[in-house]
């Protein structure tokens, strides 16, 4: 009999099953945590509470990440917060993700090319393991769906048996391989700053 993952990665994977990828080398952001035999290395199935990780614990780490920001911006004026910032504020949401998988001892490296892909945002590694993980968010003038469902193809066209795409967005999800992970609460206020949700791909 399938796992529940097993059905699910069947039903809604977007990605090949091919040959996997070979590191390219040190990116300009390099790995934080690449050596470190303390930390957890998860594959994308466990970070995504698929399957247990190594002690035994399913765990969606995609809610608790949604939660963890939902506690940063408790900080702030959420009516206030600019969401339309020019250039975006993924950036921010990065640093958070990073410290996220970091407060959770979650081992990942950021910014680390790959032959046949090029650099993803971040990367989880074990061995011959390899899944690149791409964030996008909306912002105005920009276009959520075409900007993730590009990420989405670009690990179709490379072939990758494992990745991840994160998005961010009020519009809904980007398609239906896409599943809804959290709300950020608060953050409705009118046009600024507008409803965003996280939804995630991936295997």
């Amino acid at each position: 009999m399938k796992t529940f993952f097993q059905a699910f990665a069947q039903a809604v994977s977007p990605f090949g099953q091919a040959s996997l990828f070979t590191r390219r080398g040190q990116g300009h952001g390099g790995s934080s945590t690449i050596n470190s035999y303390d930390m957890a290395q998860l594959t994308i199935q466990q970070f995504l509470g698929y399957n247990p990780d190594n002690r035994g614990r399913f765990i969606n780490h995609m809610a608790r990440f949604g939660q963890h920001v939902d506690t940063v911006l408790g900080s702030v004026a959420r009516t206030d917060y600019p969401w339309d910032i020019p250039g975006g504020w993924e950036g921010w949401f990065q640093v958070e993700f990073a410290t996220y998988l970091t407060m959770n001892n979650i081992d990942h490296e950021r910014e680390n090319g790959i032959r046949g892909y090029g650099t993803p945002d971040f990367l989880f590694s074990n061995g011959p393991y390899l899944a690149p993980i791409e964030i996008k968010c909306h912002h105005p003038g920009s276009n959520i769906t075409q900007d993730a469902l590009a990420d989405v193809a670009k690990l179709q066209q490379t072939k990758s048996p494992y990745g991840l795409v994160i998005a961010v967005t009020p519009n809904g999800p980007p398609n239906g391989s896409f599943h809804h992970a959290h709300t950020l609460i608060g953050t409705v206020g009118g046009a600024n700053p507008p409803n965003m949700e996280i939804y995630y791909c991936g295997q």
